[in-house]
């Protein structure tokens, strides 16, 4: 049985962010990983959000959200153009004060050092197809309300890929 191409794409963007903080054995002299803090990505398809239990540990989710598709050419046997929206959300509780001020700096810089990560690269589906990182919705960047309510950050990105047929 094959999975979903939307399903295998979250899958594929959760270990190849997984795999970029990999230290490389034997570790080379000034590897570092591309991210300012570590996490394990994870695919979910039921992102149950209870802000009052979430912990100080940092939360990487990555959500297959849709697709559509573009018919290209005519013919018994069209090609297609999918257009995947899979979400990525990043949250963990960062208590108050200056601490807290550092620590979000951190996650807003985490979700743009993932974006950058993804823009020069194709994320390979296990068929072999690569998927192509076009526009990023991260507005709002994060929830203020669950920042003042729970000092919790909860920040969502949409990113749209190009999957061709």
């Amino acid at each position: 049985m094959h999975d979903a191409t939307l399903t295998s794409l979250a899958d594929s963007i959760a270990e190849s962010l997984n795999s970029a903080q990999a230290q490389p054995d034997p570790m080379p002299l000034g590897w570092v990983s591309p991210f300012i803090v570590p996490f394990t990505a994870a695919r979910t398809v039921l992102p149950i959000i209870d802000l009052s239990k979430i912990g100080d540990t940092l939360t990487v989710a990555v959500i297959p959200i849709g697709y559509d598709q573009d018919r290209l050419g005519g013919g018994r046997t069209p090609q297609y153009d999918g257009n995947y929206e899979i979400d990525l959300l990043v949250q963990q509780r960062v208590g108050v004060g200056d601490a807290a001020e550092t620590l979000v700096a951190s996650l807003l810089l985490l979700q743009e050092q993932v974006a950058e990560y993804f823009k020069p690269l194709a994320v390979v589906l296990p068929d072999g197809r690569g998927c192509i990182l076009g526009p990023i919705d991260a507005s709002p960047a994060y929830s203020q309300k669950a920042l003042l309510e729970r000092n919790t950050f909860v920040g969502v990105q949409t990113w749209k890929f190009s999957v061709p047929s």
